[in-house]
């Protein structure tokens, strides 16, 4: 679910304020502590359509009840898992608060390490300050050592008879793999890295 609510936030950090009914960042802030115990409130696993719309519109931040109100709308909600940031995270974003800025253009500088911007300057900041520096704390949300995952591709073409044909490990249905693409991706950050206090939070690069 809280991949859901940031996925949301950060739909109408896009917008802008002018677009969402009540989505300033003061407003988000009273909707989570109002529905603080809504991750844990009894709503299940499951698909839900505009009928079951009142079930989960506590999840859903201000101003957007209204776009996910429409007959063809199906979520299908399913557990998520907690990534808890390292307390090296904490320790560098206490050390170099205050001291990140935004140049006229939106550009991040002065930036070590650590979370970039307080809440208490997002929330006395204009609305598309706050909105950049929200998104500004998302790039350097804690990750480790960078984002990374690895991808399978398939390319699969008709078989005779609806029959199936070299399929991959977990593949159902009928049809022939003829090609097959693994691919593996990291986002790496060589600075700005909480975890290398010890060598001016950069690596040897």
């Amino acid at each position: 679910m809280r991949c859901f609510v940031l996925l949301a936030l950060s739909f109408g950090t896009l917008l802008g304020s002018d677009n969402v009914v009540g989505g300033s960042f003061q407003a988000v802030e009273e909707w989570l502590k109002r529905h603080a115990s809504a991750p844990v409130d009894g709503i299940v696993e499951g698909t839900y359509n505009r009928e079951k719309l009142d079930e989960f519109s506590n999840y859903i931040p201000p101003g957007f009840v209204s776009v996910f109100d429409f007959n063809e709308l199906e979520i299908k909600l399913v557990a998520t898992r907690t990534y808890r940031k390292h307390s090296s995270f904490d320790k560098a974003t206490e050390k170099f608060a205050g001291q990140a800025k935004l140049q006229k253009d939106g550009q991040l500088i002065n930036y070590s390490a650590g979370q970039p911007f307080a809440r208490v300057q997002i929330r006395e900041s204009q609305p598309d300050t706050a909105g950049t520096m929200i998104a500004w704390n998302n790039v350097h949300r804690w990750q480790h050592y960078g984002y990374k995952v690895e991808n399978a591709l398939a390319y699969i073409r008709p078989a005779e008879h609806h029959s199936s044909r070299n399929l991959l490990k977990g593949m159902e249905g009928g049809g022939d793999v003829f090609r097959s693409v693994t691919m593996f991706y990291q986002r790496v950050y060589l600075s700005g890295l909480a975890g290398e206090a010890d060598n001016n939070y950069r690596l040897d690069a």
